[in-house]
């Protein structure tokens, strides 16, 4: 039977917005101090929990957003204007050297290939596209207006394999008459629990993984995580992820390889092991 042991923590003094894998081994965490209008970026190794970048901010306090991260390197975008959505420019910056590799603000990221960042520019007539050395931010090749080639380019992509290794939850439907083993355990649980909403869940290694809500006397939310060995249809370990909230929160667990990552109270991430006897 498999176990899950709980190996490390981080907590945050602001809410964890968003967490994004960076290649290497390493995993950054997006922090937002919506009131003070802060934004800070941390990034820890996944296997050991050491922390290599701890809060760092750039010039730009909070209208800055990552765009993408790959072999250590973050990259970053602006905003055109505050109030604006529209990402402007590129800073790319490395996670061990802590400094900026390099920025250019007359381009504007779209996907990475391997070492190629493609990338455009908005002109009154269109778009025009362009690839640059991700290490270097030196134009490689212009590639004009022709967006249906930089389309099959990033529909044909190589993937990182080391993405493969990430698993994200579904949300659960199933018909009525649909009887197998895991629907099964899951519409017990939905029916013990009293469920309100969706279930999100993953199957990983024999263990199926849950997250759900219940309503709390006074109306809130409470957003609990269940895993559960599929073949002895038995509970091996459960938490709750937020204990009052006020909507539904979605995206609160991941998997990567045999590391289970909870997000918790939007302030913790927790990360456990899985092991199998």
């Amino acid at each position: 039977m498999s176990r899950i042991k709980k190996e490390y923590s981080y907590k945050s003094k602001a809410h964890i917005w968003r967490i994004i894998p960076a290649g290497n081994d390493l995993l950054i965490i997006e922090e937002r101090d919506v009131q003070k209008k802060e934004a800070f970026f941390t990034c820890f190794k996944i296997s050991s929990g050491k922390i290599i970048l701890k809060r760092f901010q750039l010039d730009e306090k909070f209208w800055i957003g990552i765009e993408d991260a790959a072999k250590g390197i973050i990259f970053f975008h602006k905003f055109f204007k505050p109030d604006l959505p529209y990402h402007t420019g590129i800073i790319a910056f490395d996670i061990a050297s802590a400094e900026i590799l390099w920025e250019d603000e007359n381009y504007n990221f779209l996907f990475l290939n391997e070492d190629k960042l493609y990338s455009y520019q908005t002109y009154f007539e269109g778009r025009k596209f362009f690839i640059l050395n991700s290490n270097t931010g030196e134009l490689i090749e212009d590639l004009g207006d022709n967006a249906a080639e930089v389309n099959k380019i990033r529909e044909g992509q190589t993937k990182n394999s080391f993405y493969d290794a990430f698993f994200f939850p579904r949300k659960f439907s199933s018909v009525s008459n649909d009887e197998t083993a895991l629907v099964k355990i899951i519409k017990k649980v939905k029916e013990a629990e009293l469920v309100t909403g969706s279930i999100d869940y993953i199957i990983s290694n024999g263990l199926l993984l849950l997250s759900f809500h219940t309503v709390n006397d006074d109306g809130s939310l409470k957003n609990k995580f269940k895993a559960i060995d599929i073949e002895h249809e038995k509970v091996i370990f459960e938490e709750t992820l937020n204990s009052t909230a006020r909507a539904i929160v979605p995206d609160s667990f991941f998997v990567i390889d045999d590391r289970l990552f909870l997000l918790k109270e939007k302030s913790i991430l927790l990360v456990c092991s899985i092991k199998h006897d």
